[in-house]
């Protein structure tokens, strides 16, 4: 075909997907299967196809000046005793290989919640550190755009997601990092 057969194909397409997802169905493009309801299996988030991956683009190009940003501050810090600029810098490390991990299986269709579950436990240490520490106004400023894009990912996938919730339950004695304020 065509390069304006193929844009028009996409166009009709996106509007095709828009219509499933207002009918919970999930277009199955790549079998040849048409529209399914109930799909179980992979690519299990609300969004389209089209959706999904602007999303996945937007927490690619986000969490990538976030973690510079941090990563600038972190050389500036001087320790926090809660927390080990070590530990910090491994679990940004641990953050964006689940998110390029999210990113592939998206890309290949193969996406399942627990791909965007493993994003976001990697992302509530992160919360909790920027929480409870004093960093540049442009980390902080990206950490709540990206924060806010980690909610959408949740929500495509119908991940009940609360930030005060740190994977593998306690540490440091029974007290979460971020205190009191983790209840809000």
């Amino acid at each position: 075909l065509g390069a304006g057969s193929r844009r028009e194909w996409q166009a009709i397409r996106t509007d095709l997907d828009q219509l499933a997802n207002y009918y919970n169905l999930t277009p199955q493009w790549s079998s040849g299967g048409g529209i399914r309801s109930g799909d179980t299996g992979y690519n299990n988030y609300n969004l389209s196809d089209f959706q999904m991956r602007q999303l996945i683009d937007r927490l690619n190009v986000r969490s990538a000046t976030f973690s510079r940003n941090l990563r600038q501050d972190l050389t500036r810090s001087s320790n926090n005793n809660r927390y080990s600029l070590d530990e910090v810098r491994r679990q940004l490390s641990d953050f964006e290989t689940a998110l390029v991990q999210l990113r592939n299986r998206v890309n290949s269709r193969q996406s399942s919640s627990s791909d965007a579950r493993n994003v976001l436990d990697r992302a509530a240490f992160l919360n909790s550190y920027i929480a409870d520490s004093q960093l540049s106004y442009q980390t902080e400023n990206n950490w709540s755009s990206l924060r806010t894009d980690l909610d959408q990912l949740a929500g495509a996938y119908n991940i009940a997601w609360n930030w005060s919730n740190l994977p593998g339950g306690d540490n440091q004695g029974g007290n979460l990092p971020g205190g009191s304020r983790r209840d809000l």
